[in-house]
C-alpha cells in the first residue's frame, strides 16, 4: 500500500481492526494454556466496549442477535442473568454516553408509552397485593426491563440502515438457534414419541412463536435486497426458519403459520405485482408443502390429530396437555376472575392456584388472571396501538418509505401470528413479544422522522422559490 493511501485511512478503523486481531490471538493462545474463560471474555469484552462506543449500532445488532439465543446464561442464582440482559443493560449506558437522550421527546410523544406505564404500574400493584411477592418480583423486573427496552430502541435506532442491520442480526440469531440443537441432545415431550426442537430458546411452543415473527422479516429481505447474493441468503434463512417452526411440532405454531400465509397472500397479491407474486409464490408453496408432507407428514399428523379430542370434555381427558388447557380456559380462569376482577392474583401467581402448578397456556388469560382488568385493558391497548402504528406506516405513500412500509407489513403479519400462537401458550412476559412491540414503535418513529424531513425539505424549497419570486418582482436598486 502506498504512503498516500495509508494517510487516508481513518485511525479509528486501524485501531479497531488491530484490537480485534490482538484479542483473537491472545484468546487463542491462552485457551490452550488452561487460562480461565472469563479472562478471554474480559479481553473480548474490552474490544466490544471500544467498538460499540465508536459504532453504537454494533451493540444494537448484538442485542437483536442474542434475543433468539435465550439459553446463553452467564450467571445463575437468585437472579438469572443472560447475555441478552447484559447487552440490553449496556444499551441503556450507550444511550447516555452517545447523547441519545436528546431525542427523548420521540419516546413520550406516543400514546403507547402511557399504556406501557399503566400496564407496568398495574403489574406492580398486583404483586404487592399477592400472597408471594418474592416469587413474582423477577417477572416484574423482566417486564419493566422490556418496557425500558422499547424506549432505548427508539432512541438508538434513528435511521433505516441501523434497523436493517438489526433485523439481519435477529434473523441470523434465529438461524443459529435452530441449527444448535443438531449438536445437542434432543428433548422428548411427555406423552409423545416426537422429538421437538426448542433451539437455544428452550420452550418449543415459545420458540415456534418467535420464529413466526422472523419469517416475514426474512421474506422482506428477499423483496427489498438489491443484490442477488442477499436475496439468496434471505431465501435460505426463510427456509431454515420455516423448517424450525415445523420441527417444534407446536400445534399453535402450525395454525398460526397457516393464518400468516393466508393473510400474506391477501396483502401481497394486491396491486400491480399481483400476477408476478402469485406466479412465484404458488409454485414455491406447492414444492414446500410437498417436501413438508414427504419428510414430516406422519409426525405432524400424529401431533395434530390430538386436536380431535376437543370435541367434548370427556374426550379431552384422553390428552394430558389438552385436559390441562381445558381446565385453565373454562374452569380456573373464570373462577379466578370472578374472585379477583380488578387487581388479579399477581404475575404468575396462578401457578399456586391450580393442581398442575403451571401457567394458563394463554397470553390473554395469563394477563387477566395475573393483573386483573387494571392490567388487562392497558395490555390490549398496547397491542392495538402497535397495530395502528404499523398500519399507518404500511399505508404511507412515497418512495422514501419503501423499506419501512415492507417492514411494517412484515411486523404486522408477525405480530398477528404471534398473538394467535399466544392463544395456546403464555407469552405476556416473552422478550420477543416486547421486541416486536418495540420494533413497531421504532418503525413508526422512523416514518415520522422521514415525514418531518420531507416536510422541511418542501418548506425550504417553497421559501427559496418565494425568495426568488420576490427578487424578480423587486430587483435590487443601484
Amino acid at each position: 500500500m502506498q504512503r498516500s493511501n495509508i494517510a487516508n485511512v481513518n485511525f479509528q478503523y486501524l485501531l479497531i481492526f488491530s484490537g480485534i486481531i490482538l484479542a483473537g490471538l491472545i484468546g487463542y493462545f491462552i485457551g490452550f494454556n488452561g487460562v480461565s474463560k472469563l479472562f478471554i471474555a474480559g479481553i473480548l469484552g474490552v474490544v466490544f466496549l471500544i467498538l460499540t462506543v465508536i459504532r453504537p449500532w454494533v451493540a444494537v445488532s448484538a442485542f437483536f442477535a442474542l434475543v433468539p439465543l435465550e439459553s446463553l446464561f452467564v450467571f445463575e442464582g437468585s437472579i438469572t442473568s443472560t447475555m441478552t440482559k447484559l447487552v440490553g443493560a449496556y444499551l441503556v449506558v450507550l444511550v447516555i454516553i452517545t447523547g441519545s437522550l436528546r431525542h427523548i421527546h420521540d419516546v413520550f410523544s406516543s400514546k403507547k408509552v402511557l399504556a406501557m406505564m399503566l400496564f407496568g404500574g398495574a403489574a406492580t400493584v398486583s404483586i404487592m397485593l399477592s400472597k408471594d411477592m418474592s416469587f413474582s418480583l423477577p417477572f416484574l423486573i423482566s417486564l419493566w426491563l422490556s418496557i425500558i427496552l422499547c424506549f432505548v430502541l427508539v432512541l438508538m435506532i434513528r435511521d433505516t440502515k441501523t434497523l436493517n442491520i438489526a433485523i439481519w442480526a435477529l434473523l441470523i440469531g434465529g438461524v443459529i438457534s435452530i441449527i444448535s440443537p443438531i449438536f445437542f441432545r434432543f428433548g422428548r415431550v411427555a406423552g409423545y414419541e416426537l422429538q421437538r426442537y426448542g433451539g437455544l430458546w428452550g420452550d418449543q411452543n415459545e420458540f415456534a412463536a418467535l420464529l413466526l415473527v422472523l419469517i416475514p422479516l426474512s421474506v422482506v429481505n428477499i423483496i427489498t435486497s438489491r443484490r442477488n447474493i442477499y436475496k439468496i441468503i434471505s431465501v435460505a434463512i426463510s427456509a431454515t426458519l420455516i423448517t424450525g417452526v415445523i420441527l417444534t411440532y407446536s400445534r399453535g405454531g402450525f395454525l398460526a403459520l397457516g393464518l400468516m400465509v393466508v393473510l400474506a397472500m391477501f396483502k401481497l397479491t394486491s396491486g400491480r405485482k399481483r400476477l408476478k407474486i402469485l406466479a412465484i409464490s404458488v409454485p414455491c408453496m406447492i414444492v414446500a408443502f410437498a417436501l413438508f408432507y414427504y419428510f414430516f407428514s406422519e409426525d405432524i399428523i400424529a401431533r395434530m390429530e390430538t386436536l380431535k379430542f376437543l370435541s367434548s370434555k370427556e374426550a379431552v381427558t384422553k390428552d394430558a396437555s389438552l385436559k390441562a388447557r381445558y381446565y385453565f380456559y373454562f374452569e380456573l380462569t373464570p373462577k379466578i376472575f370472578s374472585e379477583h376482577p380488578i387487581f388479579g392474583l399477581g404475575l404468575r401467581q396462578i401457578i399456586f392456584n391450580n393442581p398442575y402448578h403451571y401457567v394458563t397456556h394463554n397470553t390473554f388469560f395469563e394477563v387477566l388472571t395475573g393483573t386483573g382488568l387494571l392490567g388487562f385493558i392497558p395490555f390490549i391497548l398496547i397491542i392495538v396501538l402497535s397495530w395502528k402504528e404499523l398500519r399507518t406506516v404500511e399505508k404511507a405513500e412515497g418512495g422514501n418509505d419503501y423499506y419501512l412500509r415492507y417492514c411494517a407489513l412484515a411486523l404486522e403479519l408477525g405480530l398477528l401470528a404471534y398473538l394467535f400462537a399466544g392463544l395456546f401458550v403464555s407469552l405476556d412476559m416473552n422478550k420477543m413479544l416486547w421486541l416486536t412491540i418495540s420494533m413497531a414503535a421504532v418503525v413508526f418513529n422512523l416514518y415520522r422522522i422521514n415525514t418531518g424531513n420531507s416536510h422541511q425539505s418542501v418548506n425550504r424549497s417553497r421559501n427559496r422559490d418565494h425568495y426568488n419570486d420576490r427578487r424578480l418582482t423587486y430587483p435590487n436598486r443601484v
